[in-house]
């Protein structure tokens, strides 16, 4: 194997929660998150430092602005930019408050009808019940709530989805090209899907979902931009296991490397899991050819 060399230069980390290193666990509060991160892991592996901007609860936009915005002025000094997409409905307020309709739409369901059990087990699932939002997601609520009514919609689902798979593919388009602009070596995934599957059949309790997963793939891979992806840099592309992709995220839940049954979120293994995926897809792709 060839040896990776000491450099002066660093790795650059963006993304949400997954990729955070200052994460703390909502379901589980007294749960001890100071472990390493996924980005900190791999920085070690590499003989390098890391700078990671990842933030908790913010969508696409942010990420990729986030990472533009210091690729521009600091591209001399990065090594690799590593980068883990969230889901497609997120959104950012003024670059800044970042929105969740997801969450919103459980706390909805959980007022209307406080006794609906939404994913069929014993309890419900109170890390998002009892999210505490701060006043500009509180006043997006309205918005919140009509963003997934159209998907919950069968006569609307379809142009929403579309607009967020163009919207989600447009920002990995975008990273992409600044990249490539300054000859950066780029590995990204998503440790999310985009939209997220099971998350409908809990909001459209107790009517069906009105599509299958694997029309919601189909709909991926006719999004636009679709084929504009460079594999060589996307663990796992095209995502969706129907068209032939893998999600980290479903990789971690049946391997039982997160941090519990309320809390996908990757545990300390997890996230050494995560690290080495990066590695080897760097790896193979900008060392060993």
């Amino acid at each position: 194997m060839k040896k990776i060399k000491n450099t002066s230069k660093y790795v650059f980390a963006v993304g949400d929660s997954f990729t955070d290193r200052e994460f703390q666990s909502i379901a589980y509060p007294d749960y001890d998150c100071s472990y390493k991160k996924w980005p900190e892991i791999l920085a070690n592996k590499l003989n390098s430092d890391v700078l990671n901007l990842a933030k908790c609860g913010v969508g696409n936009n942010y990420i990729v602005n986030t990472a533009i915005d210091w690729i521009l002025d600091n591209h001399k000094d990065i090594r690799v930019v590593v980068a883990s997409f969230t889901e497609a409905w997120r959104f950012d307020l003024y670059a800044h408050w970042p929105i969740n309709p997801l969450v919103h739409r459980y706390h909805t369901l959980e007022e209307s009808t406080p006794a609906l059990n939404l994913d069929n087990s014993e309890e419900p699932i109170p890390m998002l019940f009892n999210m505490k939002f701060n006043p500009m997601e509180t006043a997006s609520r309205e918005l919140c709530d009509y963003i997934m009514k159209e998907f919950l919609d069968p006569t609307r689902f379809q142009k929403a989805t579309e607009i967020m798979f163009d919207d989600y593919l447009a920002n990995i388009v975008r990273l992409q090209k600044i990249c490539k602009q300054f000859n950066l070596p780029l590995v990204m995934s998503a440790l999310m899907n985009p939209i997220e599957y099971g998350a409908f059949k809990r909001i459209s309790a107790p009517k069906e979902t009105p599509f299958t997963y694997e029309q919601l793939a189909n709909m991926f891979m006719h999004a636009q931009n679709f084929f504009s992806i460079d594999k060589k840099s996307f663990i796992g592309w095209p995502i969706y296991e129907p068209i032939g992709g893998k999600n980290i995220n479903w990789e971690l839940n049946r391997n039982n490397l997160t941090i519990g049954e309320l809390d996908g979120h990757p545990n300390a293994q997890g996230h050494h899991y995560i690290a080495q995926k990066y590695y080897d897809y760097y790896f193979k792709n900008y060392v060993q050819k």
